[in-house]
Order: structure tokens, then C-alpha cells, then sequence
């Protein structure tokens, strides 16, 4: 029978779940069909969607290793082509399952290796892992090496040289060509802070060597501006410089804070003034070292060759990407070459300047500079190269900062300029990535499940809906104005949704009236909702295409880090430092600590081995240990606290989003740094299944209930009697996901009082889902009907083991309000049950759940097809635990289920 004819006979939603039932009971009982088997060999796809060829280049890329294969050490990892040729690499543990990462006895959970590839233009490479010591890795034919005398650095690349260090206010110090030709012999950084020009750092915090090797090397280097203290704090940044072998050029991210406030956070203004500085330029400037006459050359968008001119002495040039007077304002660039009239365009896509002389080339490029306006690169009247990071001002705010990304290299003469232009964007544009095989990534459990494989028919809109996700976001940011140096990356809560307000203008809440640039930094409700940017990395790792990592994932880490999370000074002890307590307006405006999502942040370190972030999340979290136990604030931290200590803040919760946004912290910055914050995941974990957690018995079936903690409450459940959950969408979306995430590393390893495996308590959620499905009046066992959020609980006997003695909505003992609202499960809420009941069903053969997990499913597939949005909050909920759902849906029996003889052929 043809595809459409199987089409309509799959489960429908409202359909009733007697059908779904059915289906399943008509086949075997299966063995839990996740994890998939571990492939036999570790196959890295590189994709290269530029138009050149990329020849012996770089690739980076985040592996995950499965536990079972017990790899301690990297000694014997190789890596070959597709022709089984080895190649150059390298190989660095960030991270070992549940143990510290300098523990060589436990297993590598996450690998980050860098290796040598070439990949035709607009075209795909294999390559291939090695773990049994069965290849050994040639040296490169060129090795990058690096020295250090005193505070100066030397790095050569074997292309060019770079030396920095000696000089604090400097990026670098000079760059040289091979032979010793200097192109650049000086740097100059520089930032106009509210009207005030600091000319660079004044002091350096620190040089450190991330990692170095003899295929890369990448430095951090973090110092404090030339500027009196603002509003108690320090106008500070930072640098991450990374260099190649064989590249001609240094890719940095820069970062520029502002360390003070003027007024508490969660005021946007104060005494009529913002709460921020005005960051009106912010500038790298490069002393070139070029002979004889000179030109230069700009590259503004792609498809556009690039404009050359002659330039003399006194002359200037400039490639502006403009400040748009409004939000919805045209973007445009500006082109200003000697001699030339003033082009423009739109949008400067492919931002490049080159000035050559008769000693070689000196090019300078902007990356995503369309999105970050207003940034520039010039030809300054003095003959210096400016990269204007921060071209015509921008605000920070309280504890805030920014960053921007930027190339700077230097190359022979004999290159033509289109090489030069071609070598300065290519990998800045389409940087190479090495990305496991779905199969591979999915078999490791070092991530949520995600699928593998084409889906059946009934889950196939999974896919089509994930892409327009991430199209229609990259479109409507565009559409909707929302790109600039401070905004580009997060989105507002409600944008795309055709019900509610956008929530990107002020209305009557602007702080700076009398401007209009500025609205929608200060005005549109910005935050990663839900860690809806984490689904762009599912899709590439889904299917092999590292675009959407480019575009969307990596953005929105970045901008988490260095605008949502709170930047401080390292000695701060400002309790919110390197936390994320505030969002919306300015990122500043909402005061509430439930906006710490760090998914996608957290596998951009997986992914990247970008050490700031795990020193940005520690400083949080060394704050947040000792809030949730006071002797773990100590340095070093004292005893971790007993499973039923109490909390001792009415706002230190034990479960639900901030919680949950704690222990993932925690776990993160066990595994990547410090592993003694390992124990306060799971002493917390054994808190809340201590204190706020029951199983109990009714008609032969184990229930799990959870009890609210902080928020204020600082209640537990203690006597039998009657109890309150917290919001089923909530605790599925994160509580129930991270206790999985313990399951999985600890190797469900029980705890609290009694000692509880975690998979107990999450098989007891699952069950409580079900019954919630025929709670509440108009609830009809299935996805369709009424689901209350809450449900109000009275047993007897124990917390653990005792009698379920009668469960109703949580509205009760009042009556059902006459309009719901949040009182009842929206659409988004009973998606976010799908992978707690699809992972159970799984893992018990439990076709009741599996039928449920099916039609809540594909019920938000239909729901999110008929409502197409953005990322925003709404498809943050939808998204956020559907990947795991249709993964164990199409792997499980009910996949077989869905082609069974009589139904589906």
C-alpha cells in the first residue's frame, strides 16, 4: 500500500487511546530499544559549504565516547581519512564519566579533537576515530609552536608569527611574515565609555594557556581598562586568541564588561538615567609595517566582488555596517574607498578590508558583522587598520557585557587579494566541523535522546517541523529587526506568536525616551526560554549539517555568557556573579533566577573546549553550592549536607526550574573542572527525593509525587495527609530529565532516605502522568482532554511505600475554574510529558505508557504545525524534551507497532 494510504491510518490525537493500546499489545513485549548499539568505528563527517576548496585545514569538533567502551586514555586514538590514510591530530579529555577529568581510571565521556582535513568545495569528507592503537598519527609536515619569555608570547603558525604579551594595552604586539618581514608592529586597544576614552587595558588579570599543541593553540588573556571605576565596578575584558597551524591569520573573541551599577538589579534606570554606560566605540587599531605604495581592497557581501583603490598618505577608507535609527530601519553598510564614490548595501555578510604594500598584505575581517552592528573596518587618515568592534555606541548594562568576533593575519605579496580575502572569511563563515554520526552521538547517552534514522510515518513531521523552526527564526530576526552588538543571539519571549504581543517595543516603559535605536535591547523580553537554542545543535547533530550551529547555537551561548550571565570581577563576591538572575528588558529588567539556561551553553563547551565558560559558571556556582548548604560555601567546601537537612532560605528550593538550573551547573562544572561540585548534585538530588518526594502504592501500581521547595516555601512532606505537586510540565521538563541524567551516570545508583534509585522515582513520575490524564473533569485518558497542572495527593502510611489514598486536580478541594488557564496544561505543557512517559514505557515494556507517550506526541506535533513560531517560550516548552520522546517512540515497539501486519501494510 502506498505512503498516504498507511498515513491515515496512524493514531490520531482525540483519537482515544484504546487504538494506541491496542497497536502495542498486538506485538511482543521488547527489551528497551535505547540506547541504540554502539557503531563499529566512530565515523566524523566535515562538511564545507563554502564555494573554495579547503585544503589542510583545521577541524575541531566535540566527540562523545560511550561509557561501555571504557577508553581512559586518548594514547592509542588516531584519526584516518576516507582512503584509511591517518592524518594529523590531536586529542584532549574535557570530561570522563562521572568523575573528575584528571581521573585516568574512569571512562572519557567527552573528547575534543582537532585534526588536519581537506574537503572540496561545496562538499562532504569522511573521517574516522581510532581508539585501538591500531593507526599512530603522523606529525604535521608544518608543526605550530609556542614559546613564552616573561610575559611575552611567541606563537608561529609556520605561516606567520605572532607576538603579544610584552605591551598590556596591546592585542598583539607585531605579526611577521616568514623571513622575518614584520607587516604589523604594534596594537592599540581602546574603549569610550561614557564619553571617556581608556586606552586599553591597564592592568592584565591574567595570561593562560587553554591548550596548545602542533596543530593549535588558543591564549585567554583578561585585563582591566585604563578607566576610573564606574558605579563601584571596573570597566573590564578579555580576549580568546586562537591560531592554527599553517593559517596566516589569529581568530579572536573579544570581550569588553562593565563590572558596576548605578542601582539595584532589576531597575533599568535610576535618578533618570539608565542603568548602564554608554559604550560609544569600542576599537582594535593595528600599526602596519607595510613598504611602498599601498591600496586596499573591501569585501561587503557575498557574490559581490570585492572594490580595490590606491591609497596615499592623509587617505581613508571605511566599511561601516550602520546603527539602524529603529528596529524595523533597512539595515545598511556603507563603502567609503579614496577616490570612489560612497557605496551601499544592505547587509555586510562577508566583511573584509585588506591593505597591501609592497611587502606583502595585512587583512582585517568582522564576523556576522551584519548582525552585530554597528561595528566597522577602516583605513585610518594615520595609516593604522581599525576594527571598530562597537562602531557607534551601545549600552551595558549593570554587571553586563558584550563581545565581538574578528580575524586579523597577514600574508605574501604573491597572494592575489581574492586569496587573501577567500583565506580571511572562509573558515570564518563556514568553519569546518568534524560531527559524529548521529549513531554514534545518539549511542553514547552523553546526550538527551534525539532520533536516528528515518521515523515512521507518524513521526515523521518531527523533522519538518524542527527545520522551519530554525528557518523561521533566522528569518524573523531579520524581519523583525532584532540584530545589533548587544542583542543578536536571544530572542524575546512571545515574538512570532500570533496570539500574544510580541513583546519587542516599550510602549510607556522606554528608559531612554528620547531614543529609538535602543528600543529593543531595552524593551524585548530577552532570554534562551526553555534552552529553545539547544534544538539547533539536535538537528545538526541529526543530520550532519553544522550550519544551524553557526547560525543559531553558538550565538545564543555566547550571548548568555556575555550578556545574561552576570560579569563580575573575580574577587566579587556579589552573591549573583556568574549567575543568570535577570532577562527581558536590557537583560536586566526581570529579576528572577528561573533564566539560568545553560543547555546549549554547556555543549558549546562540549563542543568548543572554551574554558571561559567553565570559569564563568563556576563562579556562580561556588555561590550556589553554599546558598543550597551553608558548609559548602567554604573554600574549601566542607561536608556536603545530609539527605534530610532542610533548607535554610525559604527561596533555596530543592526541585523545580532554578533547582534543576543548579544541579545541571553543578554536574557541568564537576565533570569539566572542579569534580567535588559532582557531590552537590547528587547530595541535592537526595534532598529533594528525601524531602519532597513520594512513591506510593495504589491498585498494585507504584506512584511518584513531588512537594513544592523554595520559591518560598520551605515545606516538606513529613506526616501522611494531603499534599500539593509542583506543575507537571515543569517537573517533567527538568526535574525528571536531570534525575535521568543521574541515572545514566551514576549508573542508577540509589540515594536519599531511603535510598531510592533514581529510575524508581522516575518510573513512579511516569505512572502519575497517566492517572493525571483522567483526573480532572473532561480529562479523557488520552492527549486531548483536560490535564490539570497540579494535582493535589492524600496518602497514609509512608512517604515511600505507603497508600494512595485519593488524587484530584490540584484545584481542589475548590472547584475547576470556569476558564482554566493556568491552572490546566496547555498544549506546550502535555508535550513536555512525552519523554518521561515515552522513556518509561521504554524502559518497563509498559504499553499503557507507550500508547500515552504516542498520542501526547503526536498531539504536539499537530499543535506546533498548526501554530508555526520562532524559537520564544512556547516552542522552548514544545521542543524541550520532544527530540528524546520521538527518539525512544521510533526505536521502541511502538515503531513496530506502526507497521504491523493488519494496521500498516
Amino acid at each position: 500500500m502506498v505512503c498516504k494510504d498507511r498515513r491515515s491510518h496512524l493514531i490520531r490525537p482525540g483519537a482515544g487511546l484504546w487504538l494506541g493500546a491496542l497497536l502495542l499489545m498486538l506485538i511482543a513485549q521488547a527489551h528497551a530499544a535505547w540506547p541504540p548499539p554502539v557503531p563499529a568505528q566512530c565515523v566524523l563527517q566535515v562538511r564545507n559549504d563554502a564555494a573554495v576548496a579547503r585544503s589542510n585545514e583545521v577541524v575541531r569538533g566535540g566527540v562523545p565516547l560511550p561509557r561501555e567502551l571504557g577508553l581512559t586514555s586518548t594514547a592509542g586514538f588516531a584519526v584516518v581519512n576516507g582512503a584509511g590514510q591517518p592524518v594529523p591530530a590531536s586529542f584532549r579529555v574535557l570530561a570522563r564519566w562521572n568523575a573528575a577529568v584528571d581521573d585516568t581510571s574512569a571512562p572519557i565521556q567527552w573528547l575534543l579533537l582537532r585534526f588536519v582535513a581537506s574537503v572540496p568545495a561545496l562538499s562532504s569528507a569522511q573521517y574516522t576515530l581510532k581508539t585501538d592503537a591500531s593507526v599512530i598519527n603522523p606529525a604535521p609536515p608544518l608543526a605550530l609552536t609556542l614559546s613564552q619569555s616573561g610575559n611575552q608570547f611567541s606563537i608561529d603558525t609556520g605561516a606567520a608569527r605572532f607576538v603579544l604579551g610584552a605591551n598590556a594595552g596591546a592585542v598583539v604586539d607585531r605579526i611577521e611574515r616568514p623571513g622575518a618581514v614584520v607587516l604589523v608592529d604594534g596594537s592599540q586597544l581602546a574603549a569610550t565609555v561614557d564619553g571617556s576614552l581608556g586606552a586599553g587595558f591597564s592592568s592584565i588579570r591574567r595570561v593562560q594557556i587553554e591548550q596548545a599543541d602542533a596543530l593549535s593553540a588558543v591564549l585567554l588573556v583578561d585585563g582591566v581598562y585604563a578607566h576610573a571605576a564606574i558605579g563601584g565596578g571596573a570597566i573590564s575584558g578579555g580576549r580568546r586568541l586562537e591560531f592554527q597551524v599553517g593559517a596566516p591569520y589569529v581568530t579572536v573573541r573579544e570581550w569588553i564588561d562593565w563590572e558596576g551599577e548605578h542601582c539595584s538589579l532589576g531597575l533599568l534606570n535610576c535618578g533618570g538615567a539608565p542603568n548602564a554606560v554608554a559604550l560609544q566605540r569600542w576599537r582594535v587599531g593595528l600599526t602596519t609595517a607595510l613598504s611602498g605604495a599601498r591600496s586596499v581592497s573591501a569585501l561587503a557581501e557575498p557574490n559581490i566582488a570585492a572594490a580595490s583603490a590606491a591609497i596615499g598618505a592623509g587617505e581613508s577608507a571605511s566599511l561601516r555596517q550602520l546603527r539602524r535609527a529603529q528596529r524595523l530601519a533597512p539595515s545598511q553598510y556603507q563603502l567609503s574607498l579614496p577616490g570612489q564614490s560612497l557605496s551601499t548595501g544592505a547587509r555586510a555578510d562577508t566583511a573584509g578590508l585588506v591593505l597591501s604594500g609592497a611587502n606583502g598584505h595585512v587583512g582585517v575581517a568582522l564576523a556576522q558583522m551584519a548582525d552585530f552592528e554597528p561595528q566597522a573596518l577602516r583605513v585610518l587618515s594615520d595609516g593604522q587598520l581599525a576594527l571598530d568592534l562597537a562602531d557607534d555606541g551601545v549600552w551595558l548594562g549593570t554587571r553586563q557585557g558584550t563581545y565581538a568576533e574578528y580575524r586579523v593575519g597577514v600574508w605574501p605579496t604573491a597572494e592575489p587579494v581574492s586569496g587573501v580575502l577567500s583565506s580571511l572569511r572562509s573558515s570564518l563563515d563556514y568553519p569546518l566541523v568534524a560531527l559524529p554520526t548521529a549513531s554514534w552521538m545518539a549511542a553514547s547517552r552523553a546526550t538527551d535522546e534525539f532520533p536516528v534514522g528515518t521515523l515512521p510515518p507518524a513521526l515523521q513531521s518531527y523533522d519538518t517541523l524542527l527545520d522551519d523552526l530554525l528557518q523561521r527564526t533566522l528569518d524573523m530576526r531579520q524581519s523583525r529587526g532584532l540584530q545589533g552588538l548587544l542583542t543578536h543571539g536571544l530572542y524575546p519571549r512571545a515574538w512570532g506568536n500570533p496570539v500574544l504581543s510580541e513583546e519587542i517595543d516599550c510602549g510607556d516603559n522606554d528608559p531612554t525616551p528620547g531614543s529609538t535605536w535602543d528600543n529593543s535591547y531595552w524593551c524585548a523580553t530577552w532570554t534562551d526560554y526553555h534552552n529553545v537554542s539547544q534544538n539547533a545543535r539536535v538537528q545538526a547533530w541529526r543530520s550532519g549539517d553544522p550550519r544551524a550551529l553557526q547560525r543559531i547555537a553558538v550565538p545564543a551561548a555566547l550571548r548568555m555568557l556575555h550578556t545574561q550571565m552576570l560579569r563580575c570581577a573575580p574577587d566579587d563576591n556579589y552573591f549573583y556573579c556568574g549567575q543568570m538572575p535577570a532577562g527581558y528588558g536590557g537583560f536586566r529588567a526581570d529579576f528572577n533566577s528561573s533564566h539560568a539556561y545553560v543547555e546549549n551553553q554547556i555543549h558549546q563547551y562540549w563542543a568548543s573546549g572554551d574554558r571561559t565558560i567553565v570559569e564563568r559558571l563556576t563562579q556562580g556556582a561556588r555561590t550556589r553550592r553554599g546558598y543550597l548548604c551553608a558548609a559548602r560555601g567554604s573554600q574549601p567546601p566542607g561536608p556536603v549536607c545530609a539527605p534530610g537537612a532542610p533548607i535554610t532560605d525559604e527561596f533555596a528550593g530543592l526541585n523545580d526550574r532554578v533547582a534543576v538550573q543548579g544541579y545541571q551547573i553543578f554536574r557541568f562544572v564537576g565533570l569539566a573542572g572542579d569534580a567535588s561540585y559532582l557531590d552537590d548534585w547528587r547530595s541535592n538530588s537526595a534532598r529533594f527525593l528525601t524531602q519532597n518526594f513520594a512513591l506510593l502504592q495504589q491498585g498494585g501500581q507504584t506512584l511518584g509525587f513531588t512537594e513544592p521547595s523554595g520559591a518560598g516555601d520551605t515545606s516538606i512532606i513529613g506526616a501522611p495527609g494531603s499534599y500539593y505537586t509542583t506543575q507537571l510540565w515543569m517537573a517533567a521538563l527538568y526535574d525528571f530529565n536531570q534525575l535521568y541524567r543521574l541515572e545514566i551516570d551514576s549508573q542508577d545508583a540509589p540515594l536519599g532516605i531511603p535510598a531510592l534509585s533514581p529510575s524508581s522515582a522516575r518510573h513512579g513520575y511516569a505512572r502519575t502522568l497517566a492517572a493525571a490524564a483522567s483526573v480532572a473533569p473532561g480529562g479523557s485518558g488520552g492527549a486531548a482532554g483536560v490535564w490539570p497542572n497540579e494535582l493535589r495527593y492524600t496518602f497514609s502510611g509512608a512517604r515511600i511505600g505507603g497508600n494512595l489514598d485519593l488524587l484530584e486536580p490540584g484545584w481542589a478541594p475548590g472547584q475547576m475554574p470556569n476558564e482554566c488557564l493556568d491552572r490546566c496544561l496547555y498544549d506546550s505543557g502535555k508535550a513536555a510529558l512525552s519523554a518521561t512517559l515515552a522513556r518509561s514505557a521504554d524502559d518497563l515494556s509498559d504499553p499503557v505508557l507507550h500508547a500515552l507517550a504516542l498520542d501526547l506526541t503526536q498531539f504536539a506535533l499537530q499543535a506546533i504545525s498548526q501554530q508555526p513560531q520562532p524559537m520564544n517560550k512556547a516552542t522552548g516548552i514544545f521542543f524541550g524534551r520532544l527530540a528524546s520522546a520521538v527518539a525512544r517512540l521510533a526505536a521502541g515497539p511502538t515503531a513496530d507497532a506502526l507497521y504491523a501486519n493488519g494496521f500498516e501494510q
